[in-house]
């Protein structure tokens, strides 16, 4: 052969620089392109697996309703023998959730409303160290409660899923103002706990049965999210209420108040607000576009964070006879 046509035919076995710069450059745009899909592949798997706990969770309130003929109160703040409890929602369901071994552990007739001083408290903070995934949206990184930058609850789980209490604001349909447990002023005036309603499914000493759900159990929700890593409230997932300064925080649900995913709403005036730990925080999650909730006929539902305030509220009453579409 030719010497100079088989040194031809060994050039053209190689690649040249600029050859494979183009090749680097169109994986590195294929990657580009994959990413952002593989991203939103997990969201939606994660979304998925929250809506999973949701539904379980739901699944356990219908179970402690059977056995107990009502759904458990968002707390029992009454004194009985000299103690407040102050368990919520979640600490009730735990042997329907296969959670026997850490519900055994719990004294109800313990006090867990305050922290000071008190042994209960630091037996059932013991307790919520031990980490209960369903309890916890996936998406959300924080995982932890927000009070051990007081210097309480250090170590303890959270929870991302509360129940509701119902709706603070005027009915939509009879122009009147929905029921509360007791209004802003009877609970520390501006700087308190805020309004605490009584129109939902859970609060301060309830007992709501089925049979109370007028509405309708379709048209009523039960469960939401808070699972934004920039709220501020987050408590020890075992707890229902927190007394201070003669003012009660509901802790384990919440009131419909304010528009959904207001929290991350950097520009509303009352964003510090939303990002608090009042009775009324902001149902919001990381999910794109909407917050999960759970209804009173054990349906999951992803609601828009763009949906009118009043049809949520609507939704959080039980009794309202004000449904609205969602």
């Amino acid at each position: 052969m030719n010497k100079s046509i088989q040194f031809a035919a060994n050039r053209r076995g190689a690649f040249t620089l600029v050859e494979l710069l183009v090749v680097i450059a169109i994986i590195g745009i294929l990657i580009g392109l994959l990413l952002p899909a593989v991203q939103a592949a997990r969201e939606a798997a994660r979304r998925m697996q929250c809506s999973n706990n949701v539904k379980q969770l739901l699944l356990s309130f219908h179970n402690y309703a059977d056995v107990n003929g009502a759904f458990p109160p968002e707390a029992w703040l009454t004194y009985l023998d000299g103690q407040s409890q102050g368990f919520g929602i979640l600490a009730r369901i735990l042997p329907f959730l296969e959670q026997s071994a850490v519900y055994s552990e719990i004294d109800f007739s313990a006090n867990y409303t305050e922290n000071e001083g008190d042994p209960d408290y630091q037996g059932a903070e013991t307790l919520t160290k031990t980490k209960i995934s369903g309890f916890l949206c996936p998406s959300n990184p924080t995982v932890e409660s927000s009070m051990k930058k007081y210097g309480q609850e250090l170590g303890c789980f959270t929870s991302h899923y509360y129940g509701l209490s119902g709706a603070i604001g005027t009915n939509a349909r009879t122009g009147k103002a929905y029921s509360t447990v007791r209004t802003a002023a009877q609970n520390g005036g501006a700087y308190g706990g805020g309004a605490q309603a009584n129109n939902g499914i859970f609060y301060e000493e309830s007992a709501t049965r089925f049979a109370s759900i007028t509405d309708g159990t379709s048209n009523t929700a039960m469960l939401g999210e808070i699972a934004r890593h920039d709220y501020d409230g987050y408590f020890a997932w075992i707890r229902g209420a927190y007394r201070m300064y003669g003012m009660v925080i509901y802790v384990s649900s919440k009131n419909v108040e304010w528009k959904l995913n207001a929290i991350k709403d950097k520009n509303d005036p009352l964003a510090e607000l939303y990002r608090g730990f009042y009775s009324s925080g902001s149902f919001s999650s990381e999910h794109s576009g909407g917050v999960q909730f759970g209804f009173a006929d054990g349906s999951v539902h992803f609601i828009s964070d763009t949906a009118d305030t009043a049809a949520v509220s609507a939704a959080a009453s039980r009794n309202g006879a004000e449904v609205l579409s969602l």
